[in-house]
């Protein structure tokens, strides 16, 4: 059964939120930025592969998708909002990464200049309504794991939309939330929750 597949079989729900963090593959130009591709902490996804998952068929018909992109892959980015059905409308959110060892802000790699901030974006199907007008785009929060994204990122858009949540290529589970995706719980011990919420995790489908 492939992804797909488990999609279509397993959530038979419709969601007013989607939060995605899809597995972006894109090449590595040097050896040093070999070592922090993508492709060396998990599995990665063709751009054919993200736009081809189902996901119109969990999306409510007033749906919020957002979904992280890495600056190289930001036209796929627009091809998958597409694709899953959604049209592109601003960016939701941005993360300012802070240094964990020291004062000020992180400092990674990049082709041109080095990066540091990365984009949530927010897209729309149909036509949902925020509940709030207090959320900040700006969060600014300490780099952690490779591709680990904020906790409080939850919090954030449960004060912005409305649910049912679910969350795609999770890495942790949250309550009150559904989450999907091959490593579900490896960051639970590290953002202090058990498994919570409702869940899909595809490697004990295998």
């Amino acid at each position: 059964m492939n992804l797909k597949e488990i999609l279509i079989v397993l959530l038979n729900k419709k969601y007013k939120t989607i939060y995605a963090d899809p597995p972006w593959y894109f090449q590595s130009y040097s050896k040093k930025g070999e070592g922090r591709n993508a492709t060396k902490h998990y599995g990665c996804m063709s751009l054919s592969d993200i736009c081809n998952l189902p996901i119109s068929t969990i999306s409510d018909e007033n749906c919020v998708l957002l979904m992280w992109v890495v600056d190289p892959v930001l036209e796929q980015a627009f091809r998958v909002i597409d694709s899953w059905g959604f049209v592109y409308k601003t960016v939701g959110f941005t993360w300012a990464k802070t240094n964990q060892k020291s004062l000020g802000f992180s400092t990674g790699l990049g082709y041109w200049t080095r990066s540091n901030p990365e984009m949530c974006l927010l897209s729309t199907k149909g036509n949902p309504k925020r509940i709030s007008k207090s959320v900040k785009q700006l969060v600014v929060s300490s780099r952690r794991e490779h591709s680990r994204k904020p906790d409080e990122m939850h919090t954030y858009i449960e004060q912005l939309l409305e649910g049912p949540y679910i969350e795609l290529f999770a890495r942790s589970t949250k309550e009150g939330w559904d989450s999907w995706g091959n490593e579900i719980t490896k960051f639970n011990k590290e953002a202090g929750v058990g498994t919570q919420g409702g869940f899909i995790n595809l490697s004990a489908l295998d």
